[in-house]
């Protein structure tokens, strides 16, 4: 029970006895998470549903932990709870190893009656079976029979988009 209580600590701030509290709306603090795509999601881009806790304030003592004198009853002092939320967030097209999504207003609980913070997620694009990221070019290596090589044709070359015909001089 007080790993939940530092976790409302961290989201909310000790809100103890003789505890200085900022007075006023403060805004919530960012949270970032990791988030793993594929090689084709970062390449054309994507919708993906994440599953995520996150903390709502206390409605009885609006975050603080406290009502009037007393230790919150509702949320025994912590200031609120910890939620299950589901939501759809939009991967671009091209996003790249390292790079920060940012959904607004999904991050941690604002304090009296401050805005929520925001959810950032940092991508891991994972490795490809078939091809090699550099920058924004792909790299992959194909097989070109030796007949081919010595007086030229075409070979198959595999792409994200499907196969294309590569014509060998």
């Amino acid at each position: 029970l007080s790993g939940l209580g530092d976790i409302f600590s961290s989201l909310f701030g000790d809100a103890g006895i003789g505890s200085r509290m900022k007075r006023g709306p403060q805004r919530g603090q960012d949270i970032e998470s990791p988030i793993e795509v594929t090689l084709e999601e970062a390449y054309h881009g994507s919708t993906r549903i994440i599953q995520f806790q996150t903390a709502e304030p206390c409605t009885a003592c609006g975050g603080t932990g406290r009502v009037g004198n007393r230790v919150c009853t509702i949320c025994n002092g912590t200031g609120g709870k910890v939620i299950p939320k589901r939501l759809e967030v939009k991967i671009p097209t091209g996003v790249r190893d390292g790079s920060r999504i940012r959904i607004a207003g999904e991050g941690g609980p604002g304090r009296v009656g401050g805005s929520k913070g925001d959810l950032y997620l940092v991508v891991k694009v994972l490795p490809h079976t078939h091809f090699e990221r550099k920058g924004d070019d792909l790299y992959t290596e194909v097989s070109v029979p030796l007949a081919t090589a010595m007086l030229g044709g075409e070979v198959g070359l595999p792409t994200l988009n499907g196969n294309l015909s590569l014509k060998i001089p």
